[in-house]
């Protein structure tokens, strides 16, 4: 069987550590979570919350992708079923789009087929399948912060 995309570095003995350097970093970038599912939103804003991280939420992809080229984000999350836009057609305009091209993203979603991965890796993206764990889905932010951050 394929294997969601690999490396995940979050997930090592040597995974980044969520510290006060990197949530600071999101109160001047703030980290993007994109999802059809406002009850997976709520999840997410609560988690988040709790761990002190500044973020923005919306359900609709033509939002997030108007907010990545209107404000700094430090880092993006994204389903794949989206209304509209899929989550991977919203990353490859990302990718193609002059000043975001290198926004850290990752893919959090129930759709992890053979082709959706393979399409992932072609986007140098992460695909993880749900449901992540509350901790999996803070090492993937701590690492993707970090990337952005430059730390």
């Amino acid at each position: 069987m394929l294997q969601p995309t690999v490396p995940l570095p979050w997930r090592s003995t040597h995974a980044v550590q969520l510290t006060q350097e990197l949530v600071a970093h999101t109160h001047e970038k703030p980290v993007l979570i994109t999802d059809d599912d406002l009850i997976v939103l709520k999840l997410y804003k609560a988690l988040l919350n709790r761990a002190s991280l500044n973020a923005i939420y919306t359900p609709n992809a033509r939002e997030a992708l108007q907010i990545c080229k209107t404000q700094p984000v430090s880092a993006m999350i994204t389903d794949i079923c989206k209304p509209e836009i899929s989550g991977l057609e919203l990353l490859a305009i990302l990718r193609n789009t002059p000043g975001i091209s290198k926004l850290p993203a990752a893919i959090i979603t129930a759709s992890n087929t053979h082709v959706n991965i393979l399409r992932a890796r072609e986007l140098q993206v992460p695909l993880i399948p749900k449901p992540i764990d509350p901790k999996e889905l803070l090492g993937l932010l701590a690492y993707l912060i970090q990337r952005s951050a430059g730390v």
